[in-house]
């Protein structure tokens, strides 16, 4: 039976506000989870675990001045996905009633405090006396060993812990397989025990334990941290033992509501429900699987609901669909989606971003983020409605041409992969219902080379320049001479779609190959590993001019990837297409020529803002400013004009917003062809200094559409109109949003502002808005410390100095942030700045204090202190145990009297855990007596321990029982 939100007894905010509180009582502070996002984390795709943002205190490398630093124990629920790399559920999302893309991971850790005991105590309480589960159907397991790791000890401590809670028979050991924890290939790892649940009950179901059965389901995951997988597969003990727990929070919700599936919980019926209010004609959701769900209504409805979560939560972290790492991956979990929404739902027309401000108010999400994820979504819909009915028709047609018994080619399925987005698994799906296999290991080579091509793209561009260096005017002649051909016709650059960031392959004729050295007639990868220049007839490659960045893509030759084109430059009248040799090409071949159109979208964004920026300037300036030099590439624009004096932060402001209506204002990018003398009699025109132009020119309109106009009715000062034989976007809405990032001085009289544009632009945002979040956290931190140390000067200074660091650390990471919005980059170091100086303040006052009491010390006779061990021992616990001064007093005496002296004093208001503390801090100034050695004389009826000792000074804790 279909469950509805009236049936459930536990509602998720409740189960998750539950978990938090628990910890909290147990001295857990609540540390905010993470971007899915993973920071300066290389081994990630995304955020697939809560323990991800601790790794670097895991692996005691984390910053001292950091203020996670601090953190001895912690708990939260981390937002995740597992879409790719090591731990990947895509795949399985939808068949049954547990896997998810997405989830939420509640979690407590202990960092070097307490260990195996009181995790599984902790775990047990909230368990059984908080959510009230029922004891009788929890299992634990433990490692038990493993015969292929004969290093690794089992983990008895966790298995007698447990049966002091469990009969034996629920206490099971298993292998590193189950019971061994890795985060991904490299990285922190260890021994675990985990608590199962039976959703049957009343029986013994310990053969049901990690055996993937629906039943009997892993609840929660206790990590004991000891160890470090190396590059090399070799493992390192960490530096102190830590605690990391983990229970997915959708799994917790069923079980507490008595569900056997996790897409019965609340977060998932909400969804469910607005699906079926956009699609009135499908059937509700029944929870339906495997054989039952013949139309795989239910399990395309699970699909959608899962997926749906994962996208906006990646989109609304900053990821973007793209063709590229986690990009990638989100546009196949999207596209994954609109293909089960079009097949089992017949939703034909794009619908899933309408699914989006229910989805954001379940995650709790609000404001423009709601706005950005509904915009791209949208956008991806529209985007892949016509490849998917091409993909579709593509199918249906390999299908077709079949003959009985036969199967569909890995090639085949992964050419519908690849080029028209079907996942794998829909593929084997619709085939199935034709009776017709797919050819899994043949999917798998032409994956692999397809990876192999790809990877060949990061090769040296040092070699890319040596080569282009040897084209010198001599080598042209000779390919006029040798070919008989004299230009390659490179109009094809402009035959694509910027809107939906695509574009056709072209048949292109290979008419001559060069190798710096001389004009080869065939080559394959085998015949050298260097770099060549392949000259075409005809290609839609566009080569670097007009300060943008030349294009890089492909040439296919019978279906198979030959070359990798790195760099597309011009010489003379030819492009010569740079690169690596992956196949057997030569001359005379037929090749397609494929162009990443992805990359190509970001220089097309960033080159008609330069464009923009280049009016806008003029507009804010004046008509005398002129652009001096550009460069546009994917990720920015570098725009150089003259002017005498730096822009005021006002202007910025007004530039940026200016730029950002033309945005909003969705204007038309139109290009015309036109002589050249009569373009130059437009009033306002603007051409590149020092740029050369043909006859026949280019001319880019911003704010206009149609025919060409008149020359007469043309104005330059109220459109932008400029002479440009670059790559555009076809509207200005299609570059989102434009932030400068810089404004600085190149040379004497010129200035260069930097801009991103489009996903960098707002991916920089998210991280803006993160930074502004982590200095509210800090501000909130400062409140507490001067509510709670109000007056109490010493406390007080301690306080200022980790709010200090914590200030500088922050101000630190935006300093290493390349590109960041200036204008909230400024705003917040003036901000951090000025609570700077309010904290700088405190501790000079507190420094002022303590000169006070050494100049009383000083002044005193030193014959009225006790001598000892041959020293004056001068005691001021007014000091504060602060060695800085302390030493001042030491030398002042012993300067001033000739005598040796050693200072004592006492650190006020210690406290370790409760227990009865003194800590003392002793120096002496000439080095010679062993501090520490006063200490243990002094306190000889105590247990002293020593946090740092050595000849001339030690701290040490005198504890009383």
């Amino acid at each position: 039976m279909y469950i509805t939100s009236d049936k459930i007894r536990v509602p998720s905010k409740v189960v998750k506000s539950q978990f938090i509180n628990y910890f909290e009582s147990k001295n857990h502070t609540h540390w905010p989870g993470s971007s899915v996002v993973p920071n300066n984390d290389p081994s990630l795709l995304f955020v697939n675990a809560g323990m991800n943002q601790f790794k670097q205190i895991i692996m005691g490398q984390i910053d001292k001045d950091s203020g996670m630093s601090k953190l001895t124990r912690a708990c939260n629920s981390q937002r995740c996905i597992r879409a790719g790399g090591k731990h990947n559920d895509l795949d399985d999302v939808g068949k049954d009633s547990y896997h998810h893309t997405f989830f939420e991971m509640l979690g407590n850790w202990s960092f070097g405090d307490y260990l195996k005991e009181d995790a599984i105590d902790f775990a047990w309480d909230l368990l059984v006396n908080i959510y009230n589960l029922d004891p009788t159907r929890l299992y634990a397991t433990y490692f038990g060993g493993d015969p292929e790791h004969k290093g690794l000890p089992p983990d008895l401590e966790s298995r007698d812990k447990w049966l002091k809670y469990l009969p034996e028979n629920k206490v099971l050991p298993f292998g590193c397989k189950d019971n061994f924890w890795e985060m991904a290939d490299t990285g922190p790892c260890g021994p675990c025990t985990e608590i199962h649940y039976d959703h049957v009950g009343d029986r013994d179901a310990a053969n049901l334990v990690n055996a993937d059965s629906p039943e009997v389901v892993e609840l929660w995951n206790l990590v004991f941290m000891e160890y470090n997988r190396e590059g090399n597969g070799s493992l390192k003990k960490l530096p102190k033992k830590c605690v990391d727990t983990g229970m997915g929070f959708e799994r917790l919700v069923s079980v507490i509501n008595g569900f056997t599936s996790n897409y019965d919980c609340d977060m998932f019926t909400t969804i469910h429900n607005e699906i079926q209010n956009l699609l009135p004609n499908i059937p509700p959701y029944a929870g339906k699987f495997g054989t039952d769900d013949k139309l795989l209504i239910d399990t395309t409805y699970r699909v959608i609901s899962d997926h749906i979560r994962c996208i906006t939560i990646a989109i609304s972290d900053g990821i973007e669909p793209n063709n590229e790492g986690r990009g990638y991956v989100l546009r196949r979990i999207l596209r994954r989606a609109i293909v089960y929404g079009k097949l089992y739902f017949n939703a034909n027309e794009p619908w899933l971003y309408k699914l989006i401000p229910t989805v954001a108010e379940t995650l709790e999400i609000s404001g423009y983020k709601v706005d950005k994820v509904v915009t791209v979504v949208k956008d991806e819909e529209v985007l892949f409605s016509s490849t998917l009915d091409k993909g579709v028709e593509k199918f249906n047609k390999i299908c077709n041409s079949l003959k009985s018994g036969d199967i569909i080619s890995g090639k085949e399925a992964f050419l519908l992969y690849s080029s028209f987005g079907f996942p794998l698994d829909l593929t084997q799906i619709m085939a199935n219902e034709r009776n017709i296999g797919v050819d899994m290991v043949g999917f798998d080579r032409a994956l692999l080379e397809h990876q192999r091509a790809s990877e060949a793209i990061n090769s040296s561009h040092d070699n890319v320049n040596n080569l282009i260096d040897t084209l010198s005017a001599d080598v042209i002649h000779q390919i006029e001479q040798y070919t008989g051909i004299f230009t390659t016709d490179d109009s094809l650059k402009y035959e694509w779609s910027s809107a939906e960031g695509v574009g056709d392959s072209f048949d292109c004729k290979v008419i001559a190959i060069w190798d710096g050295k001389q004009f080869p007639q065939l080559v394959n990868p085998t015949s050298t590993d260097g770099i060549y220049g392949i000259v075409l007839d005809r290609t839609p490659f566009y080569s670097e001019s007009g300060g943008q960045v030349s294009d890089i893509g492909q040439f296919t030759l019978n279906g198979s990837v030959c070359f990798n084109v790195l760099k597309a430059h011009k010489m003379g009248s030819y492009v010569i297409h740079v690169g690596h040799v992956l196949g057997k090409i030569g001359v005379g071949d037929v090749i397609k020529s494929c162009v990443s159109y992805e990359l190509r979208c970001g220089s097309a964004k960033n080159h008609t803002s330069t464009h923009m920026l280049n009016y806008a300037i003029r507009r804010i300036l004046s008509d005398n400013v002129d652009q001096k030099g550009s460069l546009v590439d994917p990720e920015k624009l570098r725009f150089d004009y003259n002017t005498s004096k730096p822009l005021e932060m006002e202007q910025i402001v007004t530039l940026q917003n200016f730029l950002n209506e033309m945005i909003s204002s969705s204007l038309p990018v139109s290009t015309y062809v036109l002589k050249l003398e009569n373009a130059m009699k437009i009033n306002g025109i603007r051409a590149v200094f020092g740029e050369s132009y043909p006859q026949n020119v280019r001319l880019l309109a911003i704010g206009l559409s149609g025919d060409l106009p008149e020359i007469e009715q043309l104005d330059g000062t109220k459109i932008s109109l400029e002479l440009c034989g670059g790559t555009h976007v076809s509207n200005t809405s299609e570059i989102r949003a434009i932030y400068v990032t810089c404004e600085e001085g190149i040379s004497k009289g010129i200035r260069r502002i930097t801009c991103i544009t489009g996903k960098v632009a707002m991916e920089a945002m998210v991280r803006m808005e993160n930074y502004f979040y982590q200095y509210q956290n800090i501000l909130k931190q400062i409140t507490t410390f001067s509510n709670t140390y109000d007056g109490n000067l010493y406390e007080q200074s301690i306080a200022s100095t980790l709010n200090r660091d914590s200030l500088v650390a922050l101000k630190g990471s935006i300093e290493k942030d390349r590109y960041l919005p200036l204008i909230d980059r400024k705003k917040l170091y003036t901000e951090i700045d000025n609570q700077l100086k309010l904290q700088w303040d405190t501790l000079k006052k507190y420094q002022k204090y303590l000169m006070g009491v050494v100049k009383l010390v000083t002044k005193e006779d030193p014959s009225i202190f006790p001598i000892e061990q041959g020293y004056h021992v001068i005691r001021s616990d007014d000091l504060h145990g602060d060695i800085k001064h302390m030493m001042i007093v030491a030398q002042s005496f012993t300067k001033k009297s000739k005598i040796n002296v050693l200072i004592l004093s006492k650190l006020p208001n210690v406290d370790d855990a409760g227990k009865n503390v003194d800590k003392f801090v002793c120096i002496t100034a000439d080095g010679c007596y062993k501090a520490n050695e006063f200490i243990r004389d002094k306190f000889n009826d105590t247990d002293v321990t020593f946090d740092h000792a050595h000849i001339g000074s030690a701290t040490g804790q005198i504890a009383y029982n």
